[in-house]
């Protein structure tokens, strides 16, 4: 027998016990005085479900340690010390199209510093005289590095690549000093070969500026949404989704070639537990004292029983260079899950 069948039994016997010293005469005609078991039996059938349906019985198990657990089971009734929220829903966010960015368009070389020290050079490209470069050869930025270079009475040797990963390579084995390209490209290039270990502790470093090749915008979205937590609450933090698509679509100039384009940012977090989920700030009121900002852990957004507000924000964003396209973003689809429940804040 499990502890529920136990519980509704004994609050049957007592039940049966009442009615047994509260009942006279004899309803049977059998000369004994109370209540049989027949009838005592078709009471409970009759009115047991009734019973079960409007009460409502807690189970308290209590379990010996270092420090006491309580679990505590409601039957046939919501407890009012949980509460599970949902939100869900769509908005537009806060969304920018086509901002130019000219610094991220800025033509720059990234260097080996073995071959031209970053201090010596004094961090220019005016530095690198007769330096080795993995260019394509008769590309336009073949043409803007001889015109640089000659401005200011200079040489460099080319050396072919195919593509940016040829170029990568050379770069990487020494066949070449020095590798260009945007600053949009040569800054997580530098960050991919400084974290991998492809350069074998040879420091690398990036130029100034030689020329700039058209023109980049910076095509976004934002959103964020915010969870407020009152004192003697606690928030426990389940789960978070949000998802927005970016299209684009030729207006001018365009081909055969030139098809619509579609891209889904996606971010999703469990209790913390995802790298592409939304960034968290929670900052909490301590009475006498003001503001604690608080780093998440353990799936909790707030410090329990505080004040506290936390916001979600999520980014999306790409770098856009084609002029003849117009991009629209979709709105915001959300979807985020906690429960509230009480504390007990000492005094």
């Amino acid at each position: 027998m499990n502890k529920n069948t136990r519980a509704i039994t004994m609050v049957l016997l007592m039940m049966a016990s009442a009615l047994a010293g509260c009942t006279g005469g004899d309803p049977d005609g059998d000369d004994n005085s109370g209540i049989d078991m027949e009838i005592l039996n078709q009471m409970i059938d009759d009115n047991l479900q009734d019973f079960i349906n409007n009460t409502s019985v807690t189970v308290n198990n209590y379990h010996s340690s270092n420090e006491t657990h309580h679990t505590y089971n409601t039957y046939n009734g919501s407890s009012d010390h949980v509460q599970i929220i949902i939100a869900a829903g769509t908005s537009p966010g806060i969304s920018s199209n086509q901002v130019p960015t000219t610094d991220q368009s800025d033509m720059v070389l990234l260097v080996r510093g073995d071959s031209y020290d970053e201090q010596t050079a004094g961090g220019s490209w005016t530095g690198l005289d007769g330096a080795n470069v993995c260019v394509g050869i008769g590309t336009g930025t073949e043409t803007s590095l001889v015109n640089a270079f000659s401005n200011v009475g200079m040489a460099f040797t080319s050396v072919p690549v195919a593509d940016t990963s040829e170029a990568t390579a050379k770069f990487i084995d020494g066949s070449c000093d020095a590798m260009t390209g945007t600053r949009n490209a040569m800054e997580p290039t530098k960050a991919q070969l400084d974290n991998d270990g492809s350069m074998n502790g040879v420091y690398i470093w990036i130029t100034d500026a030689y020329g700039a090749q058209g023109e980049y915008f910076t095509i976004e979205s934002r959103f964020e949404y915010t969870i407020t937590q009152d004192y003697g609450m606690m928030v426990d933090f389940s789960s978070a989704v949000f998802e927005v698509i970016l299209t684009g679509t030729c207006v001018q100039n365009c081909t055969s070639q030139d098809e619509d384009t579609s891209q889904v940012f996606h971010f999703e977090t469990i209790a913390y537990s995802s790298s592409d989920g939304p960034d968290i700030d929670s900052v909490c009121e301590l009475d006498g004292y003001g503001e604690l900002p608080y780093y998440n852990y353990s799936g909790y957004l707030t410090l329990p029983g505080l004040d506290c507000t936390t916001t979600l924000s999520v980014h999306a964003h790409i770098w856009g260079e084609n002029q003849n396209y117009e991009y629209v973003w979709s709105d915001w689809a959300y979807y985020l899950l906690w429960t509230e429940s009480e504390v007990t804040m000492e005094e």
